[in-house]
């Protein structure tokens, strides 16, 4: 089915790179498949907008579509049928404290927060604070929307510690927060896909297709010799208080080789093994998740 501009929702943050980068190049024009962003400010709202057809992508934590199609999170009045066609990064996640806060220990006592408490990255918060010995009676935990909107809390004191992604960590720790230790099991996380409902991919193959091409070459630009000043740019651009100097220390994690954006596009099994792992531990269903391929369908990328 033809479709004149592609909706996508996102959250704003440095993720988003090769979407910026694609317009701004023009590479999703020139396959055929004209994009817009739509910036949304939680869990909830991304899927309940992709639900009614306002947008027909969603890029967010792939924890978001296992948690709404396993019914571990609902939309009234909807049964969602979900798939992810293209992976986007391990989650670039890291747990920032407020000034003054310089361990886990002293975290306790204090609210801590997340996205939404049964979606997204809340269960890497968890097992963060399980394996440094914080019990879940020791901290509150509360719900405070996107990266954005979790990081100007934390600046504002309303929050102990948070996870933020790149850049906001960056910028977090310009304003005098700390980042805590013992995330490097992250690398084998499956953080952001793109996803939306299987019956329209069922009927939008070749928009998928002509989508994934365009998020390709826009991958392959952002990786080449000479688009470091213009990559660097536009995250100054998307990403206020982002200085040159920040800015080329963002551009270095969101492209690193081994942990940054997914370069060939495929979604890492073994990283949504961990999502799910870490739902079965931390979310209380009553019957274990163990299938990856389940939430993935690998047919709209292009050849490798």
């Amino acid at each position: 089915m033809a479709i004149d501009t592609l909706r996508v929702a996102v959250f704003d943050g440095g993720w988003n790179l090769p979407l910026w980068a694609g317009i701004d190049q023009g590479f999703f024009a020139s396959h055929g498949v004209p994009i817009e962003l739509r910036y949304v400010g939680g869990s909830a709202e991304l899927v309940e907008r992709l639900l009614r057809d306002e947008v027909q992508v969603a890029i967010a934590g792939i924890d978001n579509l296992v948690a709404y199609q396993e019914g571990h999170a609902r939309i009234p009045g909807t049964r969602p049928d979900l798939v992810a066609f293209l992976g986007g990064d391990r989650g670039f996640l890291s747990l920032v404290a407020g000034p003054g806060i310089r361990s886990y220990d002293e975290l306790r006592g204090h609210t801590l927060s997340v996205d939404a408490l049964s979606t997204g990255f809340a269960f890497v918060l968890r097992e963060l604070l399980a394996t440094h010995g914080i019990l879940p009676g020791e901290v509150e935990i509360v719900p405070a929307g996107g990266t954005s909107q979790r990081h100007a809390a934390l600046l504002a004191g309303r929050h102990a510690a948070t996870l933020l992604r790149t850049p906001y960590e960056l910028l977090a720790q310009e304003a005098g927060c700390r980042i805590l230790p013992g995330a490097h099991w992250l690398d084998d996380y499956m953080g952001s896909a793109a996803f939306c409902q299987r019956a329209w991919a069922a009927t939008s193959g070749e928009t998928l297709r002509a989508f994934t091409r365009a998020y390709r070459a826009s991958l392959d630009w952002l990786t080449g010799p000479d688009a470091g000043p213009r990559a660097a740019a536009l995250l100054r651009r998307h990403a206020p208080g982002l200085d040159p100097a920040l800015s080329e220390r963002a551009l270095d994690v969101l492209l690193a080789p081994a942990t940054g954006l997914i370069r060939d596009l495929r979604p890492s099994m073994t990283g949504i093994a961990t999502v799910l792992a870490l739902r079965n531990r931390h979310a209380g269903q009553a019957a274990a998740l163990s299938d990856p391929a389940r939430y993935v369908d690998l047919s709209y990328l292009p050849p490798a």
